[in-house]
């Protein structure tokens, strides 16, 4: 299952044509989004409706020919609970590499430090002032793992009977 598809999507600022954030994440590489002018930082927060334990997570550059090299330099951070704290994070394609038309980075927890597990997912260009484009352009970013579950709710209630029986003794 691809946890990030649908999820909501904040871009760091205007993008190409008011164009929804979402569509990093609406299934479709055709789509693509980035940043409205050119920038030398420039980001997403992806916000998944549920915490995942993340096995891997694809980043797709766009499909259409046009400008892989606007795919490059950037960050992927894992943050915690209120999506505001790293909790895991790694620098990718810092040599100024991009993975082609149509190629995907495939990012896994063995490339950062930290929990690769969280709810909200953020892909930023690490800022560099000589790096002037329409950054980020990312076609899709899949993020698949398995969900966490959250506590049963007849689990909570038995611990709450239980605790009361002890206390009746």
């Amino acid at each position: 299952i691809n946890y990030a598809a649908g999820a909501s999507v904040t871009p760091s600022g205007p993008t190409w044509d008011n164009w929804d954030g979402v569509r990093i994440v609406d299934g479709n590489t055709s789509t693509v989004n980035h940043a409205a002018e050119p920038v030398t930082e420039f980001g997403y927060l992806i916000e998944m409706p549920q915490e995942v334990d993340i096995d891997h997570i694809n980043i797709v550059n766009r499909v259409d020919g046009c400008c892989p090299e606007r795919l490059t330099n950037y960050r992927v951070s894992i943050l915690d609970a209120d999506g505001v704290t790293p909790i895991w994070s790694t620098d990718v394609r810092t040599d100024g590499t991009n993975s082609g038309v149509a190629g995907v980075d495939v990012i896994n927890e063995a490339m950062g430090a930290g929990s690769f597990s969280g709810r909200f997912i953020s892909i930023d260009k690490i800022p560099d002032a000589s790096q002037s484009d329409y950054y980020l352009q990312i076609a899709e970013v899949e993020v698949f793992g398995h969900a966490v579950p959250e506590p049963a709710g007849w689990w909570l209630i038995m611990s709450g009977l239980v605790c009361g029986l002890r206390r009746r003794r």
